[in-house]
């Protein structure tokens, strides 16, 4: 490693995170993650080992002028040297810095000719290099992210295990030299490019070089590596062809091409592994420990972190249940490495179930687990793995083949099973977002010892008790295509500089100087529709409802493999809300005149009409708007929590501060934005998304008094009291209703989900002669496909699971081609082809494009890649006409709760629940 790390002193061109003669903090690290034509992405890491509280000041050192510089995590103050030295202060809610951990921030800016290098110093922490006090450049450099071309960690193996058509399963082992504490790095570099990356304990933070480079972080529960140890890594991929690989941990010692060989032990080197090793973390040998151990590891305001120890004195085959038992009710309960499977006794007694990796134990191993969970009080608890000897219980006699455990009943016999407990094909790679709530059967529940039993089942479940993965289900429809159309439909509606990745070859650079009152650069976010205006209230309503179905249904993201660009399409939505919060109590609403958008036909880069900017303020509030990007920011920040969590704390902090922004001062947005209300007036009032956004803050916070506000919202806004016509962009309350019984099991808000779905079934709705729900002629597909995505969150809660399933599929398959015809543009069966879509109306550029194009009878030149259009009449008809805005309009928000649904679909296909 120093042999490379000199290497770079001389060839700053090679590895340009260095700066020669600069000063920065010792033990930081920075590197250029990606780049593209005078643009770059960049990160830096600071080891903090000095306390900091009430605020930090940051020296960013450039090699040459950066401009344009956007940072998320902290304030520029100040620019310095002609844009080359820039003066960071932190974000109110970063201010203190704890020793042991590390500070991380990632940019863009923008640069001409070759790229700069750079270097950071947090003033008060150690300094290296050439400092105003005299400090001299250490002996030693300090470590670089970066692997050089043919080099590897010197005592690894890496090696593909298993191979199928267009897949592979891989395995890495790095022998740990040296002692790894709070964190690690390392990159897998392929012989080919590969995708769909799945690591089952590691993070994947940076795809390079067209997928042939993966940069990996540890998860919570493997950061600290002991000396001496060897480190193993399972994942699966997906490649044209199966490719060799190497890997990189950074921190331990690297041997390159040319390199004498390194002896891994001594007189021995670390051999391929010859056999699938146990799936404990870590497994001893011949454990002598008889008993079941537990320990509070660490504790905070609200929170702790607790750990389980369990010997496995019974060999273990195809699954095990552990139950959990607190002295007072937990909220929360996130296990790394384990499934919560139900919830008992009023949150003091947890069942958690085996991942599929690590459902088999040998005899001899030690079974550790970790886990979050939030709790007024820290709890003490009680473990206990069935089938395995219990210290507190009299000991099974040989030859006994049942334990009978008695679990109190709580206040329903509603059985809800989360859909975790049925095995996935694909493997998991994150731990649960939000534990379900499941109730038993009955007042007692018996368990063999041998092999856990599968508890009762929704009458839709196929269930296995034999440890073997279901086989997916087979569908009418790939899911999986529709998943990638949708997120390419919001790429198509992306506003302001696209990225380098951009994937629509008919769009470019679009309203790059949309600004605010003060020149705040609100570039970003997405087209509403058809037009070009960014109407806020939507585009909100929509990220909330994607974020949801993501939280909810990730496994189909993953096993379509679009969990990258889905994180990717909400994060586009979300950096323009950060960009629009401007004040504590000031938010950007809307960027467009929509009376004078609409008087324009053409394609977004070539628009000159003037673009003013709308805001909320304290004077002139507007609760619908904060509340639903509150709401959105926390569902979003869910969805990033194990990706991303300092980008997932950003995005919280904003929802806690609009939420208290539309709870405190109220008043009706298109009061404050009279512009809005000809398009997106607020006819439901704002008392559902105050009670919507206090949901979502408890679901991402696990603060009770969030729950305490929701509920206060839906009794006082009368929420409950009849039943929602639809679930829409503006009318949150049947979302609030089914989020409500997630977050507390209350039967009256399961009564009033399923009051409002029932009103969806056939007798109580319009249904056309083929078979869709039609509530209204402007975006029935809309609205239908809204209601099958709460359908299947409730049918997944175990609300008539049945019915509520079959409805969804009913729904979303006849818009993917079950009546005959698809609805969603470049989909299937005779799909759309001239979507009221002004982008896509024109023709490749430089050709002009004006309101003769509307009316043309061809098919928009442009494939506008997964939009679904509004829909039939009430008898099924449907006519391509571009003029037709009511059939033919396309919306971010008409896509929202579709693709949602979608992935519900492909989370029951692939879990065997089709």
């Amino acid at each position: 490693m120093l042999r490379f790390m000199l290497l770079c002193f001389d060839l700053l061109v090679v590895c340009s995170s260095v700066v020669n003669a600069a000063c920065y903090t010792c033990g930081s690290t920075t590197y250029i993650r990606n780049q593209w034509p005078n643009n770059f992405d960049a990160e830096f890491s600071i080891p903090i080992t000095n306390s900091v509280s009430e605020g930090w000041t940051l020296e960013l050192q450039f090699s040459k002028p950066v401009t344009n510089l956007q940072i998320w995590r902290a304030d520029i103050k100040s620019t310095k040297s002609n844009s080359s030295l820039y003066i960071l202060k932190n974000k109110h809610w970063n201010r203190n810095l704890s020793p042991g951990r590390n500070l991380v921030m990632s940019f863009l800016g923008q640069f001409n000719g070759p790229s700069p290098s750079f270097t950071v110093r947090l003033l008060g922490q150690a300094d290296c290099g050439q400092c105003l006090d005299g400090a001299v450049i250490p002996t030693t450099p300090r470590p670089l992210v970066a692997t050089p071309l043919g080099c590897r960690t010197c005592c690894s193996s890496a090696e593909v295990t298993h191979e199928w058509p267009g897949n592979f399963d891989g395995e890495f082992r790095v022998l740990v030299e040296y002692e790894v504490t709070s964190g690690w790095v390392a990159e897998l570099v392929f012989s080919d490019p590969v995708f769909n990356l799945q690591v089952y304990d590691a993070q994947i933070t940076d795809i390079l070089q067209g997928g042939k480079i993966y940069r990996l972080t540890n998860k919570h529960y493997n950061a600290d590596l002991a000396e001496g140890i060897e480190h193993i890594q399972r994942f699966q991929a997906s490649a044209a062809v199966t490719p060799s690989f190497t890997v990189h941990m950074v921190g331990q010692p690297e041997c390159c091409q040319g390199d004498s060989a390194v002896s891994c032990h001594p007189s021995t080197t670390l051999p391929p592994p010859t056999s699938e090793p146990d799936a404990t973390s870590p497994t001893t040998a011949a454990s002598t420990l008889q008993c079941p151990l537990t320990n509070i590891v660490d504790e905070w305001p609200g929170n702790f972190k607790g750990e389980i120890v369990i010997p496995i004195r019974n060999e273990v085959s195809g699954g095990w249940l552990v139950e959990l038992k607190f002295s007072e009710p937990v909220l929360n309960l996130q296990v790394y490495r384990a499934n919560v499977l139900s919830i008992l006794d009023g949150g003091k007694t947890y069942l958690i179930k085996n991942k599929d990796y690590n459902a088999d134990q040998l005899v001899g191993a030690v079974l550790r687990e970790q886990f979050q969970a939030s709790a007024s009080n820290t709890p003490s608890f009680t473990a206990r793995m069935i089938g395995q000897p219990d210290c507190s219980i009299t000991p099974t006699p040989t030859g006994a083949t049942e334990v009978s455990t008695t679990i109190s009943k709580a206040h329903t016999t509603e059985t809800r099973i989360e859909p975790s407990t049925y095995r996935s094909t694909v493997p998991p790679t994150e731990p649960p977002t939000e534990p379900r709530t499941i109730q038993p059967v009955s007042e007692q529940t018996t368990f063999p010892v041998s092999e856990p039993s599968t508890p009762a089942l929704p009458t839709t479940a196929k269930a296995t008790t034999t440890g073997v993965p279901l086989t997916p289900s087979s569908a009418p429809y790939d899911y999986a295509e529709v998943i990638h159309k949708s997120i390419l439909f919001y790429e198509a509606q992306r506003s302001g500089p696209l990225p380098a990745n951009n994937r629509i070859p008919w769009r470019a650079d679009s309203t790059v100087n949309d600004r605010g009152l003060n020149g705040e650069d609100l570039t970003g976010g997405w087209f509403d529709a058809g037009d070009h205006v960014k109407f806020g209230f939507p585009m909100a309503s929509t990220v909330t409802v994607l974020a949801w179905g993501l939280v909810e249904y990730r496994d189909a993201y993953i096993g379509s493999g679009e969990l990258v660009n889905m994180l990717d399409c909400i994060k586009w939505a979300t950096d323009y809300f950060l960009k629009c919060h401007t004040g504590m109590y000031e938010f950007y609403a809307q960027v467009g005149d929509g009376h004078l958008d609409h008087a324009y036909w053409g394609r977004p880069e070539d628009m000159t009409i003037n673009r003013p900017a709308f805001k909320i303020t304290a004077a002139n509030p507007g609760t619908e708007i904060a509340g639903e990007t509150a709401a959105a920011l926390a569902a979003s920040s869910i969805a990033f929590r194990e990706t991303d969590p300092a980008y997932a704390d950003e995005l919280l902090q904003h929802a806690r501060e609009l939420y208290d922004f539309a709870n405190r001062w109220r008043g009706k947005y298109t009061d404050a934005i009279p512009n809005a209300a000809s398009f997106y007036d607020s006819h439901s009032g704002y008392g559902d998304e105050l009670a919507w956004s206090a949901a979502w803050l408890a679901r991402a916070t696990g603060d009770s008094s969030y729950v305490t506000a929701a509920t206060a919202h839906y009794d006082t806004f009368n929420i409950g009291s009849g039943t929602p016509w639809a679930f829409s962009w503006d009318d949150k309350k049947a979302g609030v209703m089914m989020l409500m019984y997630q977050l507390t099991g209350a039967s009256r808000y399961q009564t009033a989900i399923t009051d409002f779905l029932d009103s969806w079934q056939p007798g109580n709705i319009h249904y056309t002669p083929k078979g869709l729900a039609w509530r209204d002629q402007w975006g029935t597909n809309r609205y239908a496909a809204n209601t099958a995505f709460l359908a299947l969150v409730a049918a997944r809660e175990g609300i008539d699971a049945t019915k509520y399933s079959d409805f969804a599929k009913q729904q979303i398959n006849y818009m993917l081609g079950d009546a005959g015809r698809s609805y969603v543009v470049g989909f299937g069966n005779n799909p759309p082809h001239s979507p009221h879509h002004r982008a896509s109306s024109c023709p490749d550029m430089p050709a002009p494009c004006d309101w003769g194009n509307l009316d043309g009878s061809d098919p928009n030149p442009q494939v506008l890649e997964g939009a679904l259009v509004g829909g039939p009449d009430q008898n099924d008809g449907f006519v391509n006409n571009r003029r037709d805005f009511v059939q033919n309009e396309v919306a971010t928000d008409y896509n929202a709760g579709f693709q949602s649904a979608v992935a519900g679909l492909k989370s029951l296909v692939i879990n065997g629940l089709y």
